[in-house]
């Protein structure tokens, strides 16, 4: 039997009892890192406890979803786990419990300091990376990938931010027991596997190209593009009414600059975008 390095598995998020089976299909590990990806139909804080005692020697980390990817594909409705053997990866992580009261200074000198102590306890393993997951309501993925930069260094950082489906209510973290709105947790992870990082997604830009020139970066709010109201903009470019535009119209036609934008909502004074580490600014092109 060839042996795991990372061991997957998925159950549906109405099963009533899904960490046991998500354990049984797992295997014995040991694990260094248990991840889970939790879907908004389950009982997430029943699902992260439960997860805590199922493996206790492991790090827990997750966040909840927006569809997952499973053995099934794009799956939704689902938990999906990722399970590290400990015989080939190390593991620790950092809780940001309240990214309202960031200190860039603070969150850096902890990285380190946690890298730094991970190091010295599994020197033997020569790959190291992180793994970001981040309250995606927040707004402040910017603000906190910039706070860490000073922390991570030449380290790869990877990751993304939580969802809630297509609710845009409540997204949320875990860090071992823990569940947490407007919070971010670091896994820091070094392992004897060669690793690379690597971007890829299914968008293909076309020609047409537009410049935002009114929004408000904080708040991730497009009001003007090419010096028109944002909405009746975007409908124009790609040949609709404006009273027409759903969320499934953003999913067809998405905006794309450095990386995509996936827009949240239409409203009559603007977009409300998500992205991943990527905020309008006053004048940024873009293109779909």
């Amino acid at each position: 039997m060839e042996e795991q390095f990372v061991a997957r598995a998925r159950v549906s998020a109405h099963d009533t009892c899904p960490v046991e089976l998500l354990a049984a299909s797992l295997g014995p590990g040991p694990f260094s890192l248990v991840l889970l990806f939790v879907s908004p139909e389950a009982n997430v804080l029943a699902t992260v406890s439960h997860a805590a005692l199922a493996w206790p020697d492991a790090r827990i980390a997750g966040c909840t979803t927006a569809g997952e990817i499973s053995s099934a594909g794009y799956d939704d409705g689902s938990i999906v786990a990722v399970g590290f053997h400990a015989r080939y990866f190390a593991a620790e992580t950092l809780l940001v419990s309240d990214l309202s009261t960031l200190v860039a200074s603070e969150l850096s000198d902890a990285l380190l300091h946690l890298r730094q102590t991970l190091a010295r306890e599994s020197g033997h393993f020569p790959e190291e990376f992180a793994l970001l997951l981040v309250d995606g309501l927040s707004t402040r993925e910017d603000e906190l990938a910039s706070a860490l930069a000073a922390g991570t260094g030449a380290m790869p950082l990877i990751g993304g931010s939580a969802g809630d489906g297509a609710r845009f209510r409540e997204t949320l973290v875990f860090d071992r027991d823990r569940v947490l709105a407007n919070a971010a947790v670091i896994s820091v992870m070094r392992s004897s596997c060669p690793m690379r990082t690597f971007k890829m997604d299914h968008i293909k830009p076309t020609e047409r190209r537009m410049v935002v020139t009114e929004a408000d970066p904080s708040a991730r709010i497009v009001r003007r593009i090419n010096a028109e109201p944002a909405v009746h903009e975007y409908a124009r470019l790609i040949g609709m009414h404006p009273e027409s535009i759903n969320t499934l119209t953003f999913a067809i036609h998405p905006l794309r600059s450095a990386w995509v934008s996936v827009i949240m909502s239409a409203r009559s004074n603007g977009f409300c975008p998500r992205e991943s580490f990527c905020s309008f600014l006053q004048l940024m092109r873009v293109w779909f």
